[in-house]
């Protein structure tokens, strides 16, 4: 910001009395208040003044920059930064890219627009005016005369020099020495002394060495060459990626310089006359991308604590920490550590804030300024991510409800119009559009992408492309215009989504799609119908020429605010391979194609997921996946990685990472397990006190109850039951030799439960491995119609477990059903919020606040020390319930695992009742990461009546198929009333 010292110097000098009428008449108190009441309208006057110059000051740099420094700025980034010690106004952090474009001839190269931009730096004062600068500064009005340059260049040597004794010029490198020295450390560097040739602009790498796990990965997929690969010219090797080489530019200086200097530029210098730095930003590695982090980030600054006096109570003490560079992750970890160790751990924390930086908030002045067009794609798990409701307004304007049938209305004109399969939507499109909630259909960035015109399904099948180079109206088409529009030729048709809005084209990314659309292989084209076939010719067509606004087409946005904006950038989640399974779809669906996130869904296994994201291939040979695993790693380190704020340390370990998980899932298709294992963390987090030990064995004797009186051949060995333990579990109980076979029970339906039994066993043997190469453990769901044994095979399942010694806990969505499998509640065991519908993260918050309390210290302790959890009628949650309970796990046991490390086991029936708001449960992203799901086809309850069967068959038949054959309908009427089957008369 400008200097302000001459403001304060005159504000001090008290001149300003001698406009103050009757001054010298008052008396010394009087004046005392005077003095108090100007310094307080001071600050708000001034940065009143500050805060409007600053918005004239950011649209020079947005567009005039040339003026100033011969080229324009392409993106300018400005956002406030304040200084609570100082109460001064706020200073600018700005990130601003350079225009590379020359339109009177050759634009420059990348060589040459760095070295334009590094011109543009001067790191000592002496190189503050150079040449011909001073006339030309003279001449633009940024400098009086000669003598002001003089006064500017001894205003440098005075503001822009480093204090070495300034505590903002420090961060904590540790936390042993009680604040003293030795926890601190200068970060700052000499333009001179630290560079290699100060006579250049040097690109210094930074002492950073990959780990040799890294190093091997790197070179397995190319981006690195050891040092005996490429001669002694490169001793720590070559790297094939910016990225990977971090380095820290150091401008050209005079040699003679002595002083540590911020690199400025001398035109703002003059102007601002105040603390001015200019950094070069080349690229995503090293000082670079800790400079973006510096600007984008907010500095804490300061840590204020408050806490009741512990005598009385009666009176609130606060105490200030300064907190030294927050903003540098080992600083911000150090600072943490340091608070964790001290008495203010237990005390409410804030952030003291200045009163200029109040001011601006309440006069609605925007912190952040930018012309930067961002489109933030959540790539969260469908459950966790935000979405928005769409409702229709009787002019059909900004939103629209889905029709009752669930069927999108475009659809509908598009299949009374009899269009072919190709213009209609696809199986998976219409699962996702009939996915809503009592007539509001609920989307998100990915579900709007997937419900994108049918035509473009083959055209434009990556996430981002299609959020970037393409714009949605804001108005639904009513459907008259919607009937109008599908009457003409495909080549002059409107692209309606099938959330009925017009779809176009940005025009300036007209050359982009062009490119996709004649990159397409051979292979994909023959795959299109005539229609999109002759669609894509046209396309590629109008997108060939120069005057395409000029052109009246349907296919191009005519928006005049489109017209002029940039391209938007697609921003992604931050998510990393410390969730192993969120960063994989977050792959996906970031660099994957793919027509709808639900055909990712469907696929079966993560391996197969990959596939249909055309991420690998779909060959089985050991030596072909490896090869997959090695592109992909590639793929990810080089278009994923770049863009995620994360130090160099965290690249390194998520480069091994990436790697092995790839090659868990697609060639072990198991994912390894990192952190302790599950069965082990739950002794760790569980307390041995007595009451503690009374409430499981309380809980283990109720659920025994509710199992041996439905598996009552297990009855005699209730006691041993009781007694089992993780150290001495009943080595000879085995539930498959053990059962037999119902008089009434068919071999097929005998042979199936066995089987599911089977698959929980080694489950839950696998889940108690405690040493050794861990990887996780699926848990087990069952399915089937009525009466084929779910809930048989449920508690034979969770007798197992008992067996085995682990904690085992039922539970369910009807309260009755939880307590007649002698287990709790969901909503008590989780404390839940009762009839609230929100964000997931939000309403987890909720329960782990309600847990913490004294009056649900066992349900806590539950959640915590529990190994397998029975979760009966499972099918019921909504797939945000079902996040909701990974969530408040997760964050109780503090583990990545799902759900907490605990196993499990549940069964459903998803032709019967569903959720009843929300996503239904097998859209829940975790059914393909983190279950196995067993079916039972026949029925034991039904076994002697046939009737009973088809008619169970008719009704869980699929809504559409079912009006697609009229003949159910008859031959269901037909056995109802003819099938011999007996009904009860009442309940």
């Amino acid at each position: 910001h400008p200097g302000v010292r001459h403001l304060h110097a005159w504000k001090e000098s008290m001149e300003w009395t001698k406009e103050f009428r009757g001054y010298d008449d008052l008396t010394s108190i009087e004046k005392k208040e005077v003095k108090q009441s100007f310094d307080m309208a001071y600050l708000c006057v001034v940065n009143r003044c500050w805060l409007e110059v600053k918005r004239e000051f950011i649209k020079f740099i947005t567009y005039r920059c040339e003026k100033m420094w011969g080229r324009g700025a392409v993106i300018v980034f400005m956002r406030d930064e304040f200084q609570e010690s100082t109460a001064n106004v706020a200073h600018l952090h700005g990130l601003i890219k350079i225009d590379r474009s020359n339109p009177a001839g050759r634009d420059l190269s990348k060589e040459e627009l760095r070295q334009f931009v590094c011109d543009l730096q001067a790191s000592a004062v002496a190189d503050l005016f150079p040449g011909d600068i001073a006339a030309e500064m003279i001449k633009d009005g940024l400098l009086k005369d000669v003598t002001d340059m003089h006064r500017v260049n001894a205003l440098a040597g005075e503001v822009l020099t480093h204090d070495r004794h300034n505590r903002r010029n420090f961060r904590r490198v540790d936390h042993k020495n009680k604040g003293g020295e030795k926890d601190f450390k200068d970060r700052t560097v000499h333009p001179s002394r630290n560079s290699i040739n100060c006579l250049t602009d040097d690109f210094i790498p930074l002492p950073f060495n990959f780990s040799e796990q890294t190093l091997r990965v790197l070179q397995e997929v190319g981006l690195w060459e050891p040092p005996e690969e490429c001669g002694p010219t490169f001793p720590n090797g070559i790297f094939r990626h910016d990225m990977l080489e971090p380095k820290r530019h150091m401008g050209k200086v005079t040699p003679g310089a002595k002083e540590e200097m911020s690199s400025t530029n001398a035109k703002v210098f003059a102007f601002t006359r105040s603390m001015c730095n200019l950094q070069v930003v080349t690229c995503t590695s090293g000082v670079s991308r800790y400079v973006v982090k510096y600007l984008v980030k907010l500095d804490q600054g300061n840590r204020c604590i408050v806490w009741a006096d512990a005598h009385t109570g009666a009176v609130m003490r606060m105490e200030q920490q300064f907190l030294h560079n927050m903003k540098i992750s080992s600083s911000a970890r150090a600072e943490n550590i340091a608070h964790q160790k001290s008495r203010a751990k237990y005390h409410a924390t804030g952030r003291q804030t200045t009163h200029a930086e109040i001011q601006g908030q309440s006069l609605g002045y925007e912190e952040v300024t930018t012309n930067l067009n961002v489109k933030e794609i959540s790539t969260r798990p469908l459950e966790y991510r935000p979405s928005v409701s769409l409702s229709l307004k009787n002019d059909g304007n900004l939103r629209q409800r889905a029709s009752v049938s669930g069927t999108s209305p475009v659809e509908a004109l598009k299949v009374s119009m009899q269009m072919t399969s190709e213009r209609l939507m696809t199986e998976s499109q219409k699962l996702t559009y009939r996915c809503n909630n009592v007539g509001r259909l609920k989307f998100d960035g990915i579900t709007e992408f997937s419900l994108r015109p049918p035509e473009l399904l083959r055209f434009i099948p990556h996430l981002g492309q299609y959020h970037t180079d393409f714009v949605r109206s804001k108005n639904v088409l009513s459907n008259d215009e919607m009937r109008t529009a599908l009457q003409r030729p495909i080549t002059e048709c409107k692209l309606i989504d099938c959330f009925g809005r017009q779809v176009t084209i940005r025009p300036k990314a007209a050359k982009r799609v062009l490119y996709r659309l004649q990159g397409m292989s051979p292979s994909d084209i023959d795959e299109l119908g005539d229609d999109v076939r002759a669609l894509r010719n046209h396309l590629i067509c109008l997108l060939g020429r120069d005057d395409i606004l000029q052109i009246e087409s349907v296919f191009i946005c005519r928006d005049p605010v489109v017209i002029h904006e940039r391209i938007p950038i697609p921003v992604y989640s931050m998510i990393t391979p410390n969730k192993p399974t969120d960063f994989i779809l977050h792959v996906m669906l970031t660099i994957g194609e793919f027509f709808t996130e639900h055909d990712l869904r469907i696929a079966g296994t993560l391996r197969d997921s990959l596939v249909a994201a055309k991420l690998i291939g779909s060959s089985t040979t050991l030596g072909t996946r490896q090869l997959y695993v090695t592109h992909l790693t590639r793929r990810i380190i080089v278009e994923v990685l770049p863009v995620l704020p994360i130090t160099m340390r965290k690249i390194d370990d998520y480069i091994f990472k990436i790697k092995r998980l790839l090659t868990s899932i697609v060639i072990e298709g198991d994912i390894h397990l990192d952190e302790l294992s599950p069965c082990l963390l739950t002794e760790l987090l569980g307390t041995k006190t007595d009451e503690m030990t009374r409430l499981w064995q309380e809980k283990r004797g109720n659920q025994l109850n509710a199992m041996l009186a439905s598996l009552p051949h297990f009855a005699a060995r209730r006691e041993e039951f009781l007694a089992a333990s993780k150290e001495n579990p009943m080595r000879d109980f085995d539930p498959i030799s053990q059962t037999e076979q119902f008089s009434e029970q068919s071999d097929l339906s005998f042979r199936e439960q066995t089987t599911a039994i089977t698959i929980a066993i080694s489950a839950i043997n696998k889940y108690q491995l405690q040493f050794g190469k861990l990887t996780r453990t699926k848990n087990i769901l069952t399915t089937g119609i009525p009466g084929s044994g779910k809930t048989h095979v449920l508690l034979t399942q969770g007798l197992y477990a008992i067996s085995r010694g682990l904690k085992v806990m039922a539970t369910s969505l009807m309260a009755v059903r939880s307590l007649a499998l002698g287990g709790i509640h969901m909503h008590k065991l989780f404390a839940l919020q009762v009839g609230k519908y929100t964000n997931p993260y939000k309403l987890a918050d909720l329960a782990l606040h309600k847990l913490h309390a004294k009056s649900n210290l066992k349900m806590m302790h539950i959640v915590l020390t529990l190994d397998v959890l029975l979760f009966d009628e499972i099918g019921q949650l909504s797939a945000q319930q079902v996040a909701i309970i990974d969530i408040i796990m997760r964050n109780a046991r503090h583990s990545n695992i799902p759900f907490g490390g605990a196993l499990i086991l549940g069964s459903f029936d998803a032709a019967q009742l569903g959720a009843i708001e929300g996503y239904p449960f097998l859209m829940s992203t975790h059914l393909l990461t983190d279950f196995k799901i067993i079916r039972l086809k026949h029925s034991v309850r039904a076994h002697a009546c046939l009737t009973l069967q088809r008619i169970n068959e008719i009704v869980r038949e699929d809504p559409e198929t079912l009006k697609g054959d009229p003949g159910n309908f008859g031959e269901f009427s037909n056995l109802i009333k003819n099938g011999g089957a007996n009904f009860v008369t009442n309940f």
